[in-house]
């Protein structure tokens, strides 16, 4: 071997060996559990230099617990779900997307208390929603989301196809009325017109369509006969019902 070939092997080697953690072979198994020697003995600097704070949240040093000989990472920490269990996204999250600069504890274990950022900036407006975020979300994504809309209004017929901002003007939810005339009241002034109407418009009309409509002229004069088919202008003279 020529001297400048064993000059790169000596340097390589002395590299190996200053990244083992280990100064020879021997010392590295005798570390590793042949003469009962801890992870510390070895891997003391890592641990205090982790990227993930070591030091600050008291983690044990039993390295084993979460590092295999082969590898520190990937790593596993076998207590999370006795914390906080890591499902659906959560599994993928890196561990920086929790726990900020490095920080284990503590940490919220309510969905608000990582969200708060996303609800403040969701649209439609969540202002006026409660913080509950899995009352519509899910682990699994953001979207889509599920809102029980039945509990405060049953949406049918075409409330259903119909955008959230039809109803809920410039993303406010809070206040929005649930009587048919609190969103259809300009559509009053109809034809035939509507002035001395009730404002109960659920009385001929339903939500799959304003026509065609069913008037229960029962209740206020049967229609028999001829009456059945007459127009109603033929009574109702210029539109006036009252």
């Amino acid at each position: 071997m020529t001297p400048s070939r064993l000059a790169v092997l000596c340097v390589w080697l002395l590299a190996a060996l200053s990244t083992s953690g280990c100064r020879t072979t021997e010392q590295r198994n005798a570390a590793h559990g042949v003469t009962g020697e801890s992870c510390e003995s070895c891997h003391l600097g890592a641990w205090q230099a982790a990227q993930f704070d070591h030091v600050s949240v008291d983690y044990g040093r039993d390295c084993a617990q979460c590092h295999t000989e082969t590898d520190w990472h990937p790593t596993v920490l076998p207590e999370h779900d006795l914390v906080f269990p890591l499902r659906d996204a959560h599994v993928i999250a890196g561990c920086s997307a929790c726990h900020s600069a490095g920080r284990a504890n503590p940490q919220p274990k309510d969905c608000i208390g990582c969200h708060a950022a996303d609800k403040a900036s969701a649209v439609p407006d969540h202002v006026a929603f409660p913080d509950t975020c899995n009352t519509c979300h899910t682990g699994a994504a953001w979207k889509p989301a599920k809102f029980d809309h039945d509990a405060s209004f049953p949406l049918t017929g075409k409330h259903v196809t119909t955008e959230c901002a039809s109803c809920h003007k410039n993303n406010v939810y809070a206040g929005t009325p649930n009587q048919c005339v609190g969103c259809h009241g300009g559509q009053r002034p109809a034809e035939p017109d509507h002035t001395a109407l009730p404002e109960t418009c659920q009385a001929c009309h339903n939500t799959a369509a304003w026509k065609p409509a069913a008037l229960d002229h029962e209740q206020f004069d049967p229609l028999t006969g001829k009456h059945v088919t007459a127009e109603c202008g033929d009574c109702h003279k210029n539109n006036v019902f009252s």
